[in-house]
């Protein structure tokens, strides 16, 4: 082979050599065809080739599941009317605080779809907005599917159960006239809702048009309405000079410092300590707005009274504040007659 890496052609009569066949063979090996990853070698009518290698069918891919809460459109349902399906696989899909809440309920299964998939029957054709409402109806409490409030304001899902929770899935859409469905999901794994413990009996967890909100129970409604007023549960009693309760079971609520309590009618004890947490004890000199227990209205806040000192918070005229700025007695408002500088 000469020093330009081509190899040289033998002259006449020069011997045969085992170098310059060895060049021949590398040359030759190195213009045969060979395959790439993946491929393999053939060779044929006009030269040779490669074709992909045949898959192994030893290897199994793996298989995709959906997501839990996926929503979509199955025609072979409904005997070929078609409906919409939910995936909703074995697990704790909803907790409510502590406690797990079955959303399956009364679900029919969807035959010929894969065990998890259930039937929407209360999802029309059109679809919407597909919501999972977390409802409690004395101690119990359930989960069901059903679309939004409709457009004159009547939510399908007022049945009289108190709401605990509401969380939109889905919004499915599908077109009548080309049958092309469409789903937005916004839910995508297992939903935990927090809840507030309640008694349901003093606390209740619908605080009227806000149904996360805490009320007193029934304080928006009538249910719970005594007809017996408060003077036929009192009496006077000749001996004490006082009046007395006839009913030692009635409790009312009141409030004392900013703080709840609870007074029955026939008590004879204290009040519960109303302080303020830091100790603070009642300023019985405390002017209203001060920021001191027992203040009020701040006198130094602007107010909407018309008059020379509106901007005290008090009619300069004793028309609002009861007492004349002109009068002598240094009594103020709301000071105990503290008489304080």
């Amino acid at each position: 082979m000469s020093q330009t890496g081509q190899i040289q052609a033998p002259l006449k009569g020069d011997p045969p050599r085992a170098s310059w066949a060895q060049s021949i063979t590398e040359a030759v090996n190195s213009m045969l065809p060979f395959s790439a990853p993946g491929r393999l070698l053939q060779s044929g009518f006009g030269g040779t080739g490669t074709i992909p290698a045949p898959g192994n069918k030893r290897i199994q891919p793996p298989k995709s599941s959906p997501l839990p809460f996926a929503v979509k459109w199955a025609r072979n349902i409904n005997n070929g009317d078609g409906g919409w399906i939910i995936w909703l696989p074995a697990g704790d899909l909803l907790t409510l605080g502590d406690a797990t809440v079955d959303v399956v309920g009364s679900l029919t299964a969807a035959e010929g779809h894969p065990e998890g998939w259930y039937i929407l029957d209360q999802i029309d054709e059109a679809g919407g907005e597909i919501s999972l409402i977390v409802s409690k109806d004395d101690d119990e409490v359930s989960a069901k599917f059903a679309l939004a409030a409709s457009d004159d304001g009547q939510d399908p899902t007022d049945d009289g159960q108190t709401v605990l929770g509401r969380s939109v899935i889905a919004v499915a859409e599908r077109n009548a006239e080309t049958g092309v469905a469409t789903v937005r999901q916004c839910v995508t794994s297992a939903i935990v809702l927090p809840v507030t413990r309640t008694d349901g009996d003093s606390v209740d967890g619908s605080g009227g048009d806000d149904a996360n909100a805490l009320q007193l129970a029934h304080f928006a409604d009538t249910e719970r309405d005594s007809g017996k007023g408060l003077a036929n549960r009192l009496s006077f009693n000749d001996e004490s000079g006082k009046l007395v309760s006839d009913d030692k079971e009635l409790m009312l609520v009141a409030r004392k410092n900013g703080k709840i309590i609870y007074i029955p009618l026939d008590g004879d004890g204290e009040d519960p300590d109303t302080s303020a947490e830091d100790g603070a004890e009642n300023d019985p000199c405390a002017h209203p707005g001060d920021d001191a227990p027992g203040g009020g209205v701040d006198p130094k806040k602007e107010s909407s009274t018309s008059g020379s000192n509106s901007g005290m918070g008090l009619d300069g005229g004793g028309g609002i504040g009861g007492v004349s700025a002109s009068d002598d007695s240094g009594i103020h408002p709301g000071d105990d007659n503290c008489n304080c500088d």
